[in-house]
Formats: C-alpha cells, sequence, structure tokens
C-alpha cells in the first residue's frame, strides 16, 4: 500500500473548557489507523481528540503530489521543470518526500 498525505481537522474538548477545540493537522501514512500514534503526539492536551473531517491530499496548486521513500542517499532532483510551489514547497517528513 503506497503513502498518502492526509489534511484533518482535529477536535476536542480539554478538561475544564466548555467548547470544543480545534486544529489542522497534515500527517503522512498508509492510511488513517497508521497515523493514529503521529496524532496523539500532536495533540498534547487533555480530553479526547477525535477527527471532524479528513481528505487525502493528491494535488496543490496544479501540482500532483506524489509520496515517494527517502532513499539512503538523497537523489539530485531536477528542479528546473517543477513549478515554483513546488521547487520552494518540497516537504521532507521523516522519511518520506513529498514532491510534485
Amino acid at each position: 500500500m503506497a503513502y498518502k498525505l492526509f489534511y484533518l481537522l482535529l477536535g476536542c474538548t480539554p478538561a475544564g473548557r466548555h467548547t470544543e477545540q480545534h486544529d489542522v493537522f497534515f500527517c503522512i501514512g498508509k492510511d488513517l489507523k497508521d497515523i493514529i500514534p503521529d496524532i496523539k503526539a500532536f495533540w498534547r492536551g487533555s480530553g479526547k481528540i477525535h477527527i471532524d473531517s479528513w481528505r487525502e491530499v493528491t494535488a496543490v496548486d496544479g501540482c500532483r503530489i506524489s509520496i515517494i521513500e527517502k532513499a539512503a542517499k538523497p537523489e539530485k532532483i531536477n528542479t528546473s521543470s517543477l513549478s515554483t510551489w513546488a521547487a520552494t514547497y518540497r516537504v521532507l517528513l521523516k522519511n518520506i518526500i513529498i514532491n510534485c
């Protein structure tokens, strides 16, 4: 199963609060169950956290998003054919590269 980039809206009502609080969270995993530890590490407050909404991110600003595992030795990436967005915002998370 391939890695995916997920966009989530997380919600929680922390202890002592009357209003639910929310935060946006981006994470990479093979499915939603795969990223549960990352969600818990991200939300360090009290209360029971839940996902209000989510989606798999497959494109940004006209660029298709693909997730590839980082090679042991980083490969030289030719940015001349990439859009300004892709060249500027290539993201490295854990051992995974987001590239378009």
